[in-house]
């Protein structure tokens, strides 16, 4: 990819970015308005899963370290009991948050829910498929008329990736690729006992810690190119979890400094307790 290449996407992002704020200027099918619940779906949909990643990184942060012998003997000494059950509501949130938004969806109500079922069936419409695939809507959500190509093809890739993970109906429909189900299935039953409130949960987080975060950066990145599509632009997953991953070892490092400081402190004035 060369400069000139990498500037006129970065243009085009921007003209999306604005677009998903105050609506194109160009449009000229006046479809962009009537899609607004559409596209609030999308926005919601990627905010629930960026929620979820938020809870995981933290949660792989503190784990991380508590890996440190200085911060072990720390909140030992300390008996800073509560990061226990700190650990185990992070895990909770992320686990459920990420596992419900593949929900399948039903009748009545049902079908208001924030899951990327939703999403498959929206987008397995044949006329709402040719709407986000055509050139039209690639101007209606901001692309530059010499940018149409690059949106209608980017477009295109990601409704075909979306769709050969996710179906409309998992107990009836087969995706062409079956990782998102698998990991889904590997999930049940820790979420299961999520949902119980069972405690000990130790030992399933151990077994299942590769598959929940491999369910949750594709839950992160199927929201994120749905929404791009519907809205032009949109948070990458790789550029959440770098940020959520930072802001996680950042916070749990100034949380375990004072214990640590603390403790040291203890240990210096009481040497006999070494």
């Amino acid at each position: 990819m060369t400069l000139d290449d990498r500037v006129t996407i970065v243009e085009a992002r921007r003209r999306a970015a604005q677009t998903a704020q105050f609506g194109s200027r160009e449009a000229k099918s006046g479809t962009f308005g009537s899609m607004a619940t559409n596209q609030q779906f999308a926005t919601r949909l990627l905010t629930e899963a960026i929620a979820a990643d938020r809870s995981w990184a933290s949660w792989q942060a503190a784990n991380d370290l508590l890996t440190d012998c200085e911060v072990q003997n720390a909140v030992g000494a300390l008996e800073l009991q509560g990061i226990d059950a700190i650990r185990l509501a992070l895990f909770r949130d992320a686990v459920l948050g990420s596992y419900r938004l593949s929900d399948p969806v039903g009748n009545g109500s049902d079908t208001d829910k924030i899951s990327l079922c939703r999403a498959a069936a929206l987008v397995a419409e044949p006329s709402m498929h040719e709407l986000l695939t055509s050139r039209q809507w690639a101007m209606d959500i901001g692309y530059s008329p010499n940018m149409v190509d690059f949106g209608v093809s980017g477009n295109r890739r990601m409704l075909d990736k979306f769709q050969q993970y996710i179906v409309p109906v998992c107990k009836t429909d087969t995706p062409a690729l079956s990782q998102f189900l698998e990991y889904r299935k590997i999930l049940k039953p820790i979420r299961d006992r999520l949902l119980a409130h069972a405690q000990a949960t130790d030992r399933l987080q151990h077994l299942t810690i590769d598959e929940t975060s491999h369910f949750i950066r594709l839950t992160l990145e199927l929201a994120s190119d749905f929404a791009v599509v519907m809205n032009g632009s949109a948070l990458s997953a790789e550029s959440v979890q770098e940020y959520n991953r930072l802001e996680a070892k950042r916070f749990w490092s100034i949380a375990f400094r004072g214990a640590v400081d603390q403790h040291r402190e203890y240990m210096v004035k009481h040497p006999e307790a070494k």
